[in-house]
């Protein structure tokens, strides 16, 4: 099980079984990245390959190699956003990736962290299920404990922000579970906003202390997490499938034991026409 798989299940038990279970998956035409995702894409992939290729840059060395790596790699990952009538926004994307490059190098530096790696495919054994992840990059502190940070592009960091705030970083609490264990402190995580150049920190330390966003305690955030996925997936054995964003139909009933559950994603659900909560009209 991944993070994400992890999410779905404590978001909608219902678009789980349809993704997990039934294969259902979306059309082709969804399943097309839009710009937004391709950027995305792009900007995971120049950071990724400037930080495998040296672990030591400065930040003006990093920001203009990986305005080298932006064009290089642009064909072949984003070649859709080299249309006519793009350039502008192009500019644009360009300057915002070498300057999450500036920014990022310049953040690891100040806390005097090192790279581990890049795009770590980790997993292991819990309760005859094999959690799984990819986490973005994995940093160390000088004595080798882990630090987790997920890049993520976007236009706005008020989602992220939220779920942090609001103690539902699922995802961060998957990969400090996966990299430091089930007795191990806390592993401090966060999110890089590479759009805006902005960490959000789940913890005080090693970053600056203002670039944390109070309100996840992420191993209380795993453990609520596991036991919401225990209870959903008796709901399911019984019968009992829940489809979240129909109002009525999605949390825990009276008496049962609730978890952590989080808001349905219908916003970013390929399954709208099969629930309802999508259909023409709604």
């Amino acid at each position: 099980m991944s993070a994400t798989s992890l999410e779905r299940l404590l978001g909608c038990p219902l678009a789980w079984v349809l993704h997990h279970v039934a294969g259902i998956r979306p059309g082709v035409l969804r399943a097309i990245p839009d710009g937004a995702r391709l950027l995305g894409s792009l900007a995971h992939a120049v950071l990724a390959e400037l930080l495998t290729e040296r672990p030591d840059w400065s930040p003006e060395t990093a920001a203009a190699r990986a305005a080298v790596l932006f064009d290089r790699l642009l064909p072949a990952l984003a070649a859709p956003l080299l249309r006519p009538g793009l350039g502008l926004e192009m500019e644009r994307a360009r300057a915002g990736v070498v300057e999450a490059a500036r920014r990022l190098v310049a953040l690891i530096a100040e806390a005097g962290l090192r790279v581990r790696g890049c795009e770590l495919a980790v997993e292991t054994e819990l309760d005859g299920v094999t959690l799984e992840g990819r986490i973005d990059l994995l940093l160390e502190t000088a004595t080798g404990a882990p630090v987790v940070l997920d890049l993520k592009w976007s236009g706005s960091d008020k989602r992220r922000r939220q779920e942090i705030a609001e103690g539902r970083a699922v995802q961060l609490a998957v990969y400090g579970r996966l990299v430091g264990g089930e007795a191990g402190p806390a592993v401090p995580a966060g999110y890089m906003m590479l759009a805006q150049q902005r960490l959000l920190a789940c913890a005080p330390a090693p970053f600056p202390p203002h670039l944390h966003v109070p309100g996840s305690d992420l191993p209380a955030i795993w453990r609520a997490a596991w036991s919401g996925r225990s209870a959903a997936l008796e709901r399911l054995a019984d019968g009992d499938i829940r489809a979240a964003g129909i109002p009525g139909d999605g949390g825990p009933e009276a008496g049962e034991p609730a978890g952590l559950t989080l808001e349905p994603p219908c916003n970013f659900c390929g399954y709208g026409r099969l629930c309802g909560v999508g259909s023409v009209g709604a």
